[in-house]
Parts: C-alpha cells; sequence; structure tokens
C-alpha cells in the first residue's frame, strides 16, 4: 500500500512538472505582427516561431507516426525539420484550424528527387482531431500525425490571430 502511494506520487510530480514546471510557455507571445519563419526541432518536440530574427513563441509538438530521422518523401509518415515559412490558413480543417508551412522547399524536393520520390507537401500546423480533444497536452505523448506539426487548439488559435 505504502509503495503504490509513492508510485501515485512519484507519477503525479513527474505529470505536473511536464505539464506545469518545464511546459514551455505558449501563452508567451512577444510582439505583433506576421511570423517571419518557424523552425522545427523533432528531438526536442518543440516548434519555435520567429519575428524579425527574434523568438516570439514556441510549443510543444507531436509529430508524424514515424518521428526519427529526415522526412524523404510523401507518406513516409515523417515530419520535416528545419526552417520553413508559414504559408497559408485553413479554418475548416479536420483537425480544428491548421496553418500550412513551405514544405518541401528546393532541398527538399531535390531530395526526394534524388531517391525517385516525391517530397509530398500539405505539411501543416494543426490543432487536434475531434477524437483527441479531450486529451489536451495530453496528446503529446503520441505521435500520431501523418507528418504534420500537433499542437492544442488553443495554441493554433494563438498563432492564427498573430498570422
Amino acid at each position: 500500500m505504502k509503495r503504490g502511494l509513492i508510485v501515485l506520487l512519484f507519477l503525479f510530480g513527474a505529470i505536473f512538472i511536464y505539464f506545469g514546471g518545464t511546459e514551455l510557455k505558449s501563452a508567451i507571445i512577444r510582439g505583433t505582427g506576421n511570423i517571419d519563419s518557424i523552425q522545427v526541432y523533432k528531438s526536442k518536440r518543440k516548434l519555435m516561431f520567429f519575428r524579425n530574427g527574434d523568438v516570439s513563441g514556441e510549443f510543444r509538438i507531436s509529430l508524424g507516426f514515424h518521428p526519427k530521422g529526415k522526412k524523404r518523401y510523401e507518406k513516409d509518415g515523417k515530419t520535416p525539420e528545419g526552417l520553413y515559412e508559414i504559408d497559408g490558413k485553413n479554418p475548416k480543417s479536420v483537425a480544428h484550424k491548421n496553418l500550412g508551412i513551405s514544405y518541401p522547399n528546393q532541398n527538399d524536393r531535390s531530395f526526394a528527387s534524388r531517391a525517385g520520390q516525391k517530397a509530398g507537401g500539405a505539411i501543416k500546423i494543426h490543432g487536434l482531431l475531434k477524437k483527441y480533444r479531450k486529451l489536451g497536452k495530453l496528446h503529446r505523448f503520441y505521435d500520431w500525425t501523418a507528418g504534420c506539426i500537433a499542437v492544442t487548439d488553443e495554441e493554433v488559435d494563438c498563432r492564427w490571430h498573430s498570422n
């Protein structure tokens, strides 16, 4: 009984630290105006937004269902990593709303072409599917997208209005 209580308290503390103490403060959005670029850091599960070269915000993210390694071609389940721009908005996404990113760039297309593949496209920063909405931030424990970058609905709304 005592051991079970200790394990339960430890798990509760770990969850509190993960979602409270070490949470990247997505609510902290500095300045106004459009985002110039975004940077995806897959190993850190982090998406950073830049305005005039300065970090204007960052979110914890979920990735494609095969997150390790470079995105090589369409339908590989990987999320592209690197520097991109926001190049579109869709208010009627199946995953709340989405912001399009400028994948593939010329390097991405060349990489896929050398392998005899298509680079794909339609990579988005999006909110949650209806089946995941109740999870909120807990969706981050699982990489579930087809290659997109998933954030909470509130986080995509936050960026939606600043871009």
